[in-house]
């Protein structure tokens, strides 16, 4: 019985987390258009390049968008801070059926029948949790809880708070 109240406990304080960040992330998201952009070129961390997007209100970031591209492929990193601090990541992968250069003359040439084709992409999303720049809930795909007790899942959260730093860096020099 005991087992079962903890669980229902931080059942409830997982649903007040995600219930208060959605409300968070939908405010900024919906305020974008008054929210002060740069935009930053970054090279030699994907095959294709990347580019990162910053969002700020009055020199504070408030959202920052991160794509790494690949010719199969890319993703993207939405981070959304608050007084400067990451309080949720929203990841996407997105998986290419073919690379994004093979059309019909190229596929052709390879003795391949079968194309690009944007409508075959697999996205994968995966949903982080912060408090206190750390991470606290971390839901994959299929929005199952992540047991963050594995040592290679807190380092996920770490990465990401190194990652959305470094990122930080390059918008503002």
């Amino acid at each position: 019985m005991l087992i079962s109240i903890t669980q229902f406990g931080l059942t409830q304080t997982n649903d007040s987390l995600i219930s208060g960040t959605t409300i968070k992330v939908s405010f900024i998201d919906r305020h974008l258009d008054q929210f002060d952009t740069i935009t930053v070129y970054f090279y030699k961390e994907s095959t294709e390049d990347g580019l990162v997007k910053g969002f700020f209100q009055d020199d504070t970031i408030a959202k920052m968008d991160v794509t790494w591209y690949g010719e199969m492929g890319k993703t993207t990193v939405h981070y959304y801070f608050e007084h400067d601090s990451l309080f949720y990541a929203f990841e996407q992968n997105f998986n290419y059926n073919r690379p994004i250069y093979m059309d019909q003359k190229k596929a052709k040439e390879m003795g391949d029948s079968t194309v690009f084709d944007p409508s075959l992409t697999i996205v994968k999303e995966h949903f982080y949790y912060f408090i206190d720049q750390m991470l606290v809930l971390y839901l994959d795909e299929h929005k199952k809880e992540v047991d963050l007790s594995l040592g290679t899942n807190t380092l996920i959260g770490s990465g990401l708070i190194t990652d959305s730093n470094d990122k930080k860096k390059l918008l503002i020099e």
